[in-house]
Protein backbone atom coordinates (compact mmCIF):
# COMPACT_ATOMS: atom_id res chain seq x y z
CA UNK A 1 0.00 0.00 0.00
CA UNK A 2 1.04 3.63 -1.04
CA UNK A 3 1.40 6.16 1.54
CA UNK A 4 0.24 9.98 1.14
CA UNK A 5 -2.64 11.57 0.32
CA UNK A 6 -5.50 10.94 -2.25
CA UNK A 7 -6.60 13.78 -4.30
CA UNK A 8 -9.78 14.19 -2.43
CA UNK A 9 -8.07 14.67 0.40
CA UNK A 10 -5.96 17.60 -0.81
CA UNK A 11 -8.85 19.43 -2.57
CA UNK A 12 -10.87 19.02 0.96
CA UNK A 13 -7.59 20.74 2.54
CA UNK A 14 -7.76 23.18 -0.47
CA UNK A 15 -11.26 23.92 -0.16
CA UNK A 16 -10.68 24.56 3.51
CA UNK A 17 -8.13 26.79 3.43
CA UNK A 18 -10.44 28.90 0.45
CA UNK A 19 -13.34 29.40 2.70
CA UNK A 20 -10.82 30.51 5.43
CA UNK A 21 -9.17 33.06 3.50
CA UNK A 22 -12.46 34.54 2.11
CA UNK A 23 -13.56 34.86 5.94
CA UNK A 24 -10.67 36.18 7.06
CA UNK A 25 -9.29 38.46 4.26
CA UNK A 26 -12.26 41.03 4.79
CA UNK A 27 -12.12 41.24 7.99
CA UNK A 28 -8.35 42.11 7.83
CA UNK A 29 -9.25 44.71 5.47
CA UNK A 30 -12.03 46.15 7.88
CA UNK A 31 -9.42 46.20 10.49
CA UNK A 32 -6.87 48.01 8.96
CA UNK A 33 -9.13 50.58 7.41
CA UNK A 34 -10.99 51.21 11.31
CA UNK A 35 -6.69 51.26 12.32
CA UNK A 36 -6.06 54.40 9.47
CA UNK A 37 -8.98 56.04 10.30
CA UNK A 38 -8.10 56.22 14.16
CA UNK A 39 -4.48 57.32 12.74
CA UNK A 40 -6.16 60.13 11.39
CA UNK A 41 -8.46 61.17 13.73
CA UNK A 42 -5.23 61.41 16.32
CA UNK A 43 -3.41 63.01 13.28
CA UNK A 44 -6.16 65.66 12.91
CA UNK A 45 -6.33 66.49 16.52
CA UNK A 46 -2.41 67.42 16.40
CA UNK A 47 -2.37 69.19 13.62
CA UNK A 48 -5.37 71.46 15.10
CA UNK A 49 -3.92 72.09 18.35
CA UNK A 50 -0.90 72.87 15.93
CA UNK A 51 -2.88 75.39 14.12
CA UNK A 52 -4.46 76.92 17.16
CA UNK A 53 -1.32 77.80 18.75
CA UNK A 54 -0.03 79.19 15.07
CA UNK A 55 -3.23 81.32 15.50
CA UNK A 56 -2.70 82.63 18.96
CA UNK A 57 1.00 84.10 18.16
CA UNK A 58 0.10 85.35 15.09
CA UNK A 59 -3.73 86.51 15.19
CA UNK A 60 -4.67 84.31 12.27
CA UNK A 61 -4.10 80.89 10.86
CA UNK A 62 -1.14 80.36 8.24
CA UNK A 63 -1.95 80.66 4.24
CA UNK A 64 -0.20 78.61 1.76
CA UNK A 65 -1.81 79.58 -1.59
CA UNK A 66 -3.00 76.13 -2.29
CA UNK A 67 -5.61 73.96 -0.53
CA UNK A 68 -3.87 71.67 -0.49
CA UNK A 69 0.27 71.92 1.44
CA UNK A 70 2.89 69.84 1.29
CA UNK A 71 3.90 68.11 4.73
CA UNK A 72 7.04 70.23 4.80
CA UNK A 73 5.04 73.12 4.07
CA UNK A 74 2.54 72.63 6.83
CA UNK A 75 5.71 71.54 9.06
CA UNK A 76 7.37 74.30 8.40
CA UNK A 77 4.67 77.00 9.00
CA UNK A 78 3.47 75.56 12.17
CA UNK A 79 7.01 74.06 13.33
CA UNK A 80 6.05 70.33 14.00
CA UNK A 81 7.33 67.34 12.66
CA UNK A 82 4.39 65.46 12.15
CA UNK A 83 5.35 62.61 9.08
CA UNK A 84 1.75 61.58 7.74
CA UNK A 85 2.66 58.78 5.97
CA UNK A 86 1.80 56.57 3.04
CA UNK A 87 -1.61 57.56 1.44
CA UNK A 88 -2.44 60.60 3.60
CA UNK A 89 -2.95 63.96 2.32
CA UNK A 90 -3.84 67.39 3.81
CA UNK A 91 -6.79 69.64 2.09
CA UNK A 92 -6.88 72.89 3.96
CA UNK A 93 -9.53 75.64 4.40
CA UNK A 94 -8.29 78.48 6.75
CA UNK A 95 -11.83 80.07 6.94
CA UNK A 96 -13.37 76.62 6.94
CA UNK A 97 -11.62 73.59 7.87
CA UNK A 98 -8.78 71.15 7.68
CA UNK A 99 -8.89 67.72 6.64
CA UNK A 100 -5.93 64.44 6.44
CA UNK A 101 -7.14 62.86 3.69
CA UNK A 102 -6.68 58.83 3.40
CA UNK A 103 -6.67 58.07 -0.31
CA UNK A 104 -5.03 54.33 -1.13
CA UNK A 105 -8.18 52.34 -3.02
CA UNK A 106 -10.22 50.97 -2.24
CA UNK A 107 -10.12 52.98 0.88
CA UNK A 108 -10.53 56.66 0.64
CA UNK A 109 -11.71 59.06 2.90
CA UNK A 110 -11.34 62.14 5.08
CA UNK A 111 -10.79 63.30 8.76
CA UNK A 112 -12.23 66.53 8.99
CA UNK A 113 -11.55 69.43 12.02
CA UNK A 114 -13.77 73.12 11.86
CA UNK A 115 -11.65 76.15 12.19
CA UNK A 116 -13.92 78.45 11.59
CA UNK A 117 -16.07 80.84 14.92
CA UNK A 118 -19.01 81.25 12.08
CA UNK A 119 -19.56 78.37 10.13
CA UNK A 120 -22.09 78.04 7.57
CA UNK A 121 -22.30 74.49 7.88
CA UNK A 122 -22.00 72.45 11.24
CA UNK A 123 -19.18 70.73 9.96
CA UNK A 124 -17.22 73.62 9.97
CA UNK A 125 -17.38 74.58 13.55
CA UNK A 126 -14.43 75.42 15.36
CA UNK A 127 -13.05 72.03 16.83
CA UNK A 128 -15.69 69.61 15.64
CA UNK A 129 -14.20 66.46 14.05
CA UNK A 130 -16.07 64.53 11.29
CA UNK A 131 -14.91 61.73 9.12
CA UNK A 132 -16.01 61.19 5.75
CA UNK A 133 -15.97 59.06 2.20
CA UNK A 134 -17.92 58.77 -0.87
CA UNK A 135 -20.02 55.68 -1.47
CA UNK A 136 -18.19 54.51 -4.44
CA UNK A 137 -15.13 53.93 -1.89
CA UNK A 138 -16.89 50.79 0.83
CA UNK A 139 -13.61 50.64 2.74
CA UNK A 140 -14.14 54.59 3.39
CA UNK A 141 -17.28 53.92 4.50
CA UNK A 142 -16.78 51.18 6.84
CA UNK A 143 -13.45 53.57 8.25
CA UNK A 144 -15.68 56.08 9.25
CA UNK A 145 -17.97 53.31 10.46
CA UNK A 146 -15.37 52.33 12.69
CA UNK A 147 -15.01 55.99 13.99
CA UNK A 148 -18.98 57.01 15.18
CA UNK A 149 -21.35 54.43 13.85
CA UNK A 150 -24.12 55.28 12.14
CA UNK A 151 -23.33 57.71 9.19
CA UNK A 152 -25.75 60.15 7.33
CA UNK A 153 -25.47 61.90 4.29
CA UNK A 154 -23.79 65.25 3.89
CA UNK A 155 -24.20 67.48 0.33
CA UNK A 156 -22.52 68.03 -1.87
CA UNK A 157 -21.90 64.69 -3.53
CA UNK A 158 -23.86 62.51 -1.57
CA UNK A 159 -20.69 61.74 0.91
CA UNK A 160 -21.51 60.06 3.76
CA UNK A 161 -20.28 60.77 7.43
CA UNK A 162 -20.45 61.87 10.92
CA UNK A 163 -19.67 64.53 12.85
CA UNK A 164 -17.51 63.93 16.81
CA UNK A 165 -17.22 66.53 19.39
Amino acid sequence: MKKGFTLIELLVVVLIIGILSAIAVPQYNKTVAKARAAEGLSKINTLYQALEVYKLANDDYPSFGTQNPTQDQMNQALDIDMNLGTGYGYTYYPWAYVAITYSKSPVVFYITKGLSDTPSEIMYQKGTAGCFAYPSYPGGINACKSLCGELTVFSPGGAEGCLMK
